[in-house]
């Protein structure tokens, strides 16, 4: 596994106590493949599918789940190891990653060797 350094515009590398969560009631996680040094393979039934994309950047890469009292599950990832993959320019910049029609997600070469998880927004 390889660590990476944080390109992103801010640095969470000393954060205690924030997190990153997920509402599984909305989020999959789903399978995901490296196609070439730079996409994520996705599938292409998830073509144009929203997605939340984290990458791991630390070795402690705690996450952890929660119920809240209506039996919703949360998914929670530590910022201090993980990191949010988000659009980096143009007019969507910062907005969350699109699934392209032929199923993949461009991720360019910084995070090669990196574990991710990726999780899709369920229709409904």
């Amino acid at each position: 596994m390889i660590y990476i350094k944080r390109i992103v515009k801010f640095d969470d590398s000393t954060s205690t106590g924030n997190f990153y969560a997920l509402d599984l009631d909305i989020w999959a996680e789903t399978e995901h493949n490296i196609t070439s040094d730079k996409r994520l393979g996705i599938g292409r039934d998830s073509a144009g599918a929203e997605t939340a994309i984290f990458i791991q950047v630390e070795p402690d890469g705690d996450t952890f789940k929660i119920s809240d009292e209506n039996g919703r599950e949360f998914l929670f990832f530590n910022r201090r190891n993980w990191i949010e993959l988000r659009k980096m320019k143009g007019a969507d910049k910062y907005k969350p990653m699109s699934v392209s029609e032929n199923g993949t997600i461009w991720i360019g070469e910084s995070f090669k060797g990196c574990n991710f998880r990726v999780f899709t927004k369920l229709e409904g």
